[in-house]
C-alpha cells in the first residue's frame, strides 16, 4: 500500500543511506533496495527501521519484532529468506482435501472389460480422486491488483475480482484475512479472482557467490532445500530452483557437509 510504501522509504532513500555509516555502502544500497521491494510485495503491513548502534533491520508486523544483523556475507536474495521465514506463518493460507471425478485408468479399463462390461459402458465410468491442496499467497503486487499463490507445486498469479464481483486487491486481502475456515479460504479465492497464469514450478535462479556467501547460502536455504539434492547439470549444479557452481573443490566440499550435518539434524535420509 502507499502507507506502507512511505512507511519504509528510507530503505531507498540515498540521502539517508549516506548517511548511515557502515564500511561497504555498495552492500547496504543495494540490500536495502531488495528489501524495500519485498516488503511492497509482502502481502503483510510490515514496517522496517535502521538500528544505528548494531546495524541492525528491525521488521515490525504490529506489536512482533524481528531483529536482522546486516552480514556483508549473506547475498541480498539470502538476506530476505531470513527476513521472510518467520512471517510466512502469517501469510494468507489454506490446506485442503479436494475431491474430483476422474476417468478410470487404463488397468481399471482392463478389469473392467475382463469382468464381462462394455468398453463404451465402462469408458463412462468415473471414480473419486482424492489429495490435499496446499496453498499459501506470498506476493502482492498492488498497482496491478495481481497476487501470487502457490499451490502444491504450481505457481499461480491471479487478479483480484471477477466479471460479476469487480473488487480491488486492498479489499480483497483485507476480506481474505476475516476469513476463518481454510474451505471458506479457498472458496473465496476461487470465487473472487481470476487467473492470469499458471507455471509448473518456479523458475530456474542462477547465483554467482563468494565462497562466504556460497556458504551462507547453504546454511539459510537448508530448511528448505534439505529434501534436494545437489545435483550437477553438466554446466554446473542444481539445488532446488537454484544455479550455480563452485569456485573450488573445497567449497564444493564444505558445502555438501553443511547439507549433509543439517539432515542428520532431522534423520533425514538414514
Amino acid at each position: 500500500s502507499k502507507e506502507k510504501n512511505y512507511i519504509n522509504h528510507w530503505l531507498i532513500d540515498k540521502d539517508f543511506i549516506d548517511s548511515i555509516e557502515f564500511r561497504d555502502k555498495y552492500y547496504i544500497e543495494n540490500l536495502f533496495r531488495t528489501i524495500y521491494h519485498f516488503i511492497k510485495k509482502c502481502p503483510l503491513p510490515l514496517v522496517s527501521e535502521w538500528l544505528h548502534n548494531t546495524d541492525e533491520i528491525k521488521i515490525m508486523l504490529g506489536k512482533k519484532e524481528f531483529f536482522h544483523k546486516i552480514n556483508i556475507n549473506i547475498a541480498y536474495f539470502d538476506f530476505v529468506t531470513l527476513i521472510e521465514r518467520p512471517l510466512r506463518k502469517f501469510y494468507p493460507k489454506y490446506k485442503v482435501e479436494i475431491v474430483e471425478s476422474v476417468p478410470l485408468s487404463s488397468e481399471e479399463l482392463k478389469n473392467k472389460v475382463l469382468e464381462g462390461m462394455d468398453l463404451a459402458e465402462a469408458m463412462e465410468e468415473r471414480k473419486d480422486n482424492k489429495y490435499i491442496e496446499n496453498a499459501i499467497l506470498d506476493r502482492v503486487y498492488f498497482e496491478d491488483d495481481i497476487f501470487r499463490i502457490k499451490v502444491n507445486d504450481k505457481v499461480i498469479f491471479r487478479i483480484s475480482g471477477s466479471t460479476k464481483n469487480p473488487i480491488g486487491i486492498y479489499s480483497f486481502i483485507k476480506k481474505l484475512k476475516k476469513i476463518n475456515t481454510d474451505e471458506e479460504k479457498r472458496d473465496f479465492i476461487e470465487e473472487n479472482s481470476i487467473i492470469v497464469s499458471v507455471s509448473p514450478g518456479e523458475k530456474d535462479i542462477y547465483i554467482d557467490y563468494s565462497d562466504r556467501q556460497m556458504l551462507n547460502f547453504f546454511k539459510i536455504n537448508a530448511p528448505d532445500l534439505y529434501q534436494n539434492n545437489i545435483e550437477s547439470n553438466g554446466k554446473g549444479y542444481r539445488w532446488g530452483k537454484y544455479c550455480f557452481d563452485f569456485n573450488s573443490n573445497q567449497l564444493k566440499h564444505e558445502c555438501e557437509n553443511i547439507l549433509k550435518n543439517y539432515r542428520m539434524r532431522f534423520n533425514y535420509g538414514n
